[in-house]
């Protein structure tokens, strides 16, 4: 009897004993975390204020008596890359693409800061580019910061790029001045450099794809269907110059601030990791490491087999999981954050916030699966994927079904079918969710005739 008290009460003891750990751990988990953010944090704040300090140290070694610090270069020539003349340049950035031509010149660059009202910031002044290193946009991998700031009078982004990323910054700015006329990419303007940074000035935006999907009402009026066709056209626009971006994403597509028209652009930036593929070939090397985030990684840039050489298709592969992120809201093809790699890697998704009753759904779950299918081979072009019914408006639905006769029809049938076009459309479509896919599909055969080619890619511009 003594000994299966003694046995009860270890029992006892034990499920106290994990009871306590279950209930305790998630509240120690999260403090951890929480801990660990603010470290994080902390750190952040601390290497910016050095890298400020180390800028505002040297500048005063040279003129320590000047409440105004000027640098002047005399031994060491600091260049000076603009995009634009500044007596050409508007006080707002246009909407439309910007035509303009690059120039690179050679100067003594001057840096200059400025105190300002804001306690512990200062205005930094290099050449034609100046920012408060108090007002941070962001920041990025290997100290890069990201201003608001002003170049020739203008609203900009200005990127502070440490010396070891010089050769990085380099081939972001060669290929931001080859690409940036398309209105869905990121517009360059300039380029400063001191003794301890580089400077580059771009367009300023209002927000990234991941800050409208997590808040939409910020922008109420766009359609998110609109804002993934921009974002295609601009990834289009850089398969066509054979520059691959690697690392698409919803925080590397910025929402522009509103034209005079009040329009907002969706715009592809960060080019840290682009690549440019050689004319004649389709491939890029893996030589340089592997680009990108987890998770929106395609498959093939992580197989580790002979002769693995990625194609654009890995971009098609990354938009395809932008696409399902922001139609569904914020939710990812591959899963979590912890799984969504690995899944990535066995070709496991779910696309469950689709219905398949419901005629929108089936048109963007087809071609969703297409764009991240596991091999690059059976994955669209971005030409194809701007062919897709998915971009279709109820208009192009109409003529593409062919229903002219409607008008022939008695009044009380055209009040059943509905108005022209969405009514007429919506009338088939809810009835038959698969209709336009499946007709679609059936009269791909026709798709060099001159009459469907508002429907289809050419053959030969596959």
């Amino acid at each position: 009897m003594t000994q299966d008290r003694l046995t009860l009460a270890v029992v006892t003891l034990l499920l106290g004993g994990w009871l306590a750990f279950a209930i305790t751990y998630p509240v120690r988990a999260a403090q951890q975390l929480k801990a660990q953010r603010q470290l994080e944090e902390a750190f952040e704040s601390r290497l910016q204020r050095m890298q400020t300090d180390m800028q505002t140290s040297v500048q005063t070694n040279m003129q320590p008596n000047v409440e105004t610090v000027t640098l002047v270069s005399s031994d060491t020539t600091l260049s000076t890359d603009t995009n634009h003349s500044s007596d050409s340049l508007p006080a707002d950035p246009p909407p439309s693409p910007h035509s303009h031509s690059n120039s690179t010149s050679d100067v003594n660059s001057t840096t200059e800061l400025k105190p300002t009202a804001e306690e512990n910031s200062e205005e930094v002044q290099v050449g034609k580019i100046s920012f408060t290193s108090a007002e941070v946009l962001g920041h990025g991998t290997a100290g890069t910061f990201v201003f608001r700031g002003k170049f020739d009078g203008r609203h900009v982004a200005v990127k502070r790029i440490l010396p070891e990323c010089f050769e990085v910054a380099e081939r972001e700015v060669q290929l931001l001045r080859e690409s940036d006329t398309h209105p869905n990419v990121i517009r360059y303007f300039c380029t400063e450099r001191d003794r301890l940074f580089t400077y580059i000035a771009i367009e300023l935006c209002a927000a990234t794809l991941q800050q409208y999907v997590e808040d939409p009402s910020c922008f109420p009026s766009l359609n998110p269907i609109t804002l993934l066709e921009q974002t295609m056209c601009g990834l289009s626009h850089l398969h066509s110059l054979n520059i691959v971006h690697r690392d698409l994403k919803p925080r590397n597509i910025l929402l522009s601030g509103p034209s005079a028209l009040g329009q907002v652009r969706a715009l592809i930036s960060d080019f840290g990791l682009c690549k440019k593929i050689p004319d004649g070939r389709s491939s890029f090397s893996m030589r340089s490491g592997i680009p990108g985030t987890e998770g929106w990684i395609a498959p093939e840039v992580l197989r580790d087999t002979p002769g693995n050489k990625p194609t654009t298709a890995v971009d098609v592969f990354s938009a395809g999981c932008v696409f399902y992120f922001v139609i569904s809201r914020g939710q990812h093809p591959f899963g979590n954050a912890l799984r969504r790699q690995v899944n990535i890697m066995s070709g496991e998704y779910s696309l469950s916030h689709f219905m398949e009753d419901i005629h929108d759904d089936v048109i963007a779950q087809d071609l969703i699966e297409q764009m991240i299918s596991t091999e690059p081979e059976s994955r669209p072009s971005t030409a194809c994927v701007l062919k897709h019914p998915f971009f279709w408006s109820p208009e192009k639905q109409l003529l593409f079904f062919q229903k002219h006769h409607y008008h022939e029809l008695p009044p009380d049938v055209q009040e059943t079918l509905g108005e022209l076009p969405e009514g007429f459309v919506s009338y088939f479509t809810t009835r038959f969710p698969r209709l336009l896919m499946h007709t679609h599909a059936a009269l791909h055969i026709c798709g060099h005739e001159r009459l469907f080619h508002p429907y289809y890619l050419a053959p030969a511009a596959k």
